[in-house]
């Protein structure tokens, strides 16, 4: 189901669920599956750099279904189907990333970006304020909170689909 709607998320849930259901805690993998991820590894980097995202999402979900807890076959999850335009998939594959490495201020950075296009302003702002709390020293966070406060006044506000000004003046009645 995966593979040939790879626009769904109900059984990309489920195979992961069931992916770590069957090899239980978070254990060392093993020396051959250890090979086959460098293989595939390999592969996926081969893919992104032809941009063939499609190509990156498979891979990364046969890398998951070998070793489930691997952060970063999630992140590769979520950039590919980010690419693709599957927001809601990549919302999910980031928030699982986050999970099992909640240190990386890059999945942060990209989590709050997949946030913001889908409108989740105030969760987008919390995961921009994790990075702050990641690296204290950096300034990214302060920008990256301001503009999604901006892009959340606009669109409460009604001006990213206003023409003109006239298009968003305030009735009276809603005052």
């Amino acid at each position: 189901a995966v593979r040939l709607e790879p626009d769904h998320l109900a059984p990309r849930k489920q195979k992961h669920r069931s992916s770590r259901r069957r090899f239980g805690r978070k254990a060392a993998v093993p020396k051959v599956a250890s090979v086959k991820l460098a293989a595939i590894r390999s592969r996926i980097r081969t893919a992104m750099m032809r941009d063939d995202w499609l190509t990156v999402d498979k891979l990364a979900e046969e890398g998951n279904a070998i070793n489930p807890w691997d952060a970063e076959f999630y992140a590769l999850i979520a950039r590919a189907a980010s690419r693709l335009g599957h927001l809601k998939i990549a919302r999910y594959a980031w928030s699982s990333a986050v999970k099992l490495e909640p240190k990386n201020a890059r999945f942060y950075r990209e989590f709050g970006g997949v946030l913001q296009r889908l409108g989740e302003y105030e969760l987008a702002r919390e995961c921009f304020l994790r990075i702050d709390d990641i690296d204290p020293t950096g300034q990214v966070s302060a920008e990256l909170v301001a503009a999604v406060d901006i892009a959340a006044v606009i669109h409460d506000g009604g001006y990213s689909s206003a023409e003109t000004t006239r298009d968003v003046a305030v009735d009276e009645d809603d005052d």
